[in-house]
């Protein structure tokens, strides 16, 4: 229809949705396009991902600037992410942070920025903070005493309990305020990657258990850890399931744009390398 010259019958901003939810990034551009024209301020992020994820990263810089100077839209750290420009991210995300500590979208962004920025350091001091604090606020194992002793039972973690509703959301929640089960699957990945790098093998079995069983990240760090133990065919087990779950994404990204596929194609690097060890 739309090459006869006649729209089709669906609102622009879901064709433009979908297109981005599809990979079609090029048509997802040109219904954002679209969108530009009647509501500039709803689109602006999306813009800028898009013309990023084309490798058009003059373009994505000049939605920004035109956003800053005609449209008098506040500035988002997730927009200097999109551009890569890590130093003014990672500055933004302190900035906020200092403000509101419980912000978990401002630490995963922090974290985000250090891994780019290879900041291992700074990544793992903030991954051991995440962690001891889950660790500080697990239920204590009080001892089941039997029957016949003849003594009151004290079940597991009772003492513990919270004995208000304010108290259980903290002790769900830790005294940061942050969910912590899911921020540890959400910085997980990103943890294990600076407990490679900095050699801390403890580190990185405890992180790989929060990263989702069966993923690519999951299979490659588990193979990683059988190698520094030795057991090299189990390893190269491990390469290959990783592999495969790789194919996939690289082959449908591959028939579109080899530059859009090029994370994925560093990641088989990396499983082509420990194969090799």
């Amino acid at each position: 229809m739309e090459h006869e010259e006649n729209s089709l019958p669906i609102l622009t901003a879901s064709l433009s949705a979908l297109a981005e939810k599809c990979n079609a990034l090029a048509k997802a551009l040109y219904y954002r396009e679209i969108e530009f024209e009647s509501n500039p301020q709803n689109v602006i992020e999306s813009l800028i991902s898009i013309n990023y994820g084309l490798q058009q990263p003059e373009a994505a810089n000049g939605i920004l600037i035109y956003a800053q100077k005609y449209l008098n839209i506040e500035m988002k750290e997730e927009w200097y992410q999109k551009l890569h420009r890590w130093e003014d991210a990672l500055r933004s995300y302190q900035a906020k942070l200092m403000k509101s500590p419980k912000a978990d979208d401002a630490l995963i962004g922090q974290m985000q920025c250090q891994r780019a920025l290879s900041d291992w350091e700074a990544l793992a001091r903030a991954a051991e903070e995440i962690w001891a604090q889950a660790s500080d606020i697990e239920p204590r194992m009080e001892p089941v005493l039997r029957l016949d002793e003849r003594k009151p039972i004290v079940f597991p973690g009772l003492s513990a309990l919270p004995s208000s509703p304010m108290q259980a959301q903290t002790s769900i929640e830790g005294d940061s305020g942050l969910n912590l089960e899911a921020l540890k699957s959400k910085v997980a990945e990103m943890a294990a990657a600076a407990a490679w790098n900095l050699g801390k093998w403890e580190d990185l079995e405890k992180y790989n258990k929060s990263i989702q069983e069966g993923s690519y990240e999951n299979l490659f760090y588990n193979s990683i850890l059988y190698i520094h133990n030795g057991a090299y065919p189990e390893a190269l087990d491990l390469i290959n399931r990783a592999r495969e779950v790789l194919d996939s994404k690289v082959t449908s990204l591959l028939n579109e744009s080899y530059s859009r596929s090029y994370s994925l194609l560093i990641c088989l690097l990396y499983t082509s390398d420990a194969a090799d060890e």
